[in-house]
């Protein structure tokens, strides 16, 4: 049996070449905040969770030494809109990695030892939101800022990138692009110049990738999402592009993925943030954009028109800021703050 049929059993490739066969890890650690439990096939696990700074401290192994492990980034913020006509940017969701046996995104195994024994683990802060523009985006070259990016998680060597921060609304060349992370932040209302201003993802990259783009804006009035690890950012919308609707639409943010390891049940993590709407008070059937499943903060629409922030221990992307559109004066509004990450480990406990 060549090496990648052997990376198909549950144990992994150290346990089968084991003289016993066992399958437990033999891992006595502390840290973190645990929970041991039995799955529905009946294995024993325990795991260790860490929504801050801390260590897994690794103080015996009698077994594979296998973990296994879910490291998210904190989510981008959102970017605020500007008066008039212009919405912000869902920030994007902190990447995502995992090594979870036959998750879509499970990396390679990993084993620990008691020699040095001790891995650090960080958490990454979620990305502050931006504010308002102060003029109408039709007006460079002001307009409302990027939001800011989310921190990166650590577990040992093990890194997901923060979350880009959403484009913040305006003619501004530097404010509507959405930045680059883990997940990529949306653009926002910009110049007809911008043929693509959606953040990237997976960046830098790593295999399996950690995060997905944001959603384009590409000149209409409707920002754009987020992305989320399992795909990306949906564009604001645009009546001529490849997903149509209202042209002051706010994209959605991209969906996260679910993984169950802190316990049996299923967590959705990582979600984009919606993308802000230019939701006219004539037209009040258009809205911000949906946050993605796994924390990620609507876009904001005429009432509030905050962006929703993302939700903290998933690393959502914050929503992008909305407005109201004509008639001018209104004021823009800011978008909403990324989610904080997380980091769980867990190890078998049974054979």
């Amino acid at each position: 049996m060549g090496l990648l049929g052997l990376l198909g059993f549950g144990g992994g490739v150290s346990s089968y070449l084991m003289g016993g066969g066992t399958k437990n890890s033999g891992v006595s650690a502390s840290g973190g905040t645990t929970n041991p439990y039995t799955d529905p096939d009946g294995v024993s696990w325990t795991s260790h969770k860490w929504t801050g700074p801390g260590n897994f401290v690794v103080s015996a192994v009698t077994g594979t030494g296998e973990v296994e492990y879910l490291v998210v980034g904190g989510g981008g913020g959102g970017a605020g809109s500007t008066p008039w006509a212009g919405a912000g940017g869902g920030g994007g969701a902190g990447g995502l990695r995992t090594n979870v046996t036959d998750h879509p995104l499970a990396g390679d195994p990993f084993v620990v030892s008691a020699s040095p024994g001790t891995y650090p683990v960080t958490v990454g802060s979620g990305g502050a939101h931006s504010n308002a523009g102060p003029k109408p985006p039709h007006d460079p070259p002001h307009g409302a800022s990027p939001g800011s990016d989310g921190g990166p998680s650590t577990f040992g060597p093990i890194t997901a990138t923060g979350g880009g921060g959403g484009g913040g609304a305006g003619w501004n060349p530097e404010g509507g692009v959405g930045r680059p992370g883990g997940s990529g932040g949306g653009g926002g209302t910009s110049g007809p110049s911008h043929a693509d201003d959606s953040g990237a993802g997976n960046t830098p990259p790593f295999t399996p990738s950690q995060g997905n783009p944001g959603g384009f804006q590409k000149g209409r009035t409707g920002g754009g999402g987020g992305g989320g690890a399992s795909s990306q950012g949906q564009p604001g919308g645009d009546p001529a592009g490849p997903n149509p609707g209202p042209q002051d639409q706010g994209g959605s943010g991209g969906p996260g993925a679910q993984v169950a390891i802190e316990g049996t049940s299923q967590v959705w993590y990582a979600g984009g943030g919606g993308g802000g709407s230019n939701r006219p008070t004539s037209v009040p059937t258009i809205a911000g954009g949906a946050g993605g499943s796994g924390g990620g903060g609507s876009g904001a629409n005429q009432s509030p028109q905050t962006g929703g922030a993302g939700t903290d221990a998933l690393g959502g992307g914050g929503g992008g800021g909305g407005t109201s559109g004509p008639p001018y004066p209104d004021p823009g509004n800011s978008g909403g703050p990324g989610g904080d990450g997380i980091v769980i480990v867990r190890y078998r406990t049974s054979d």
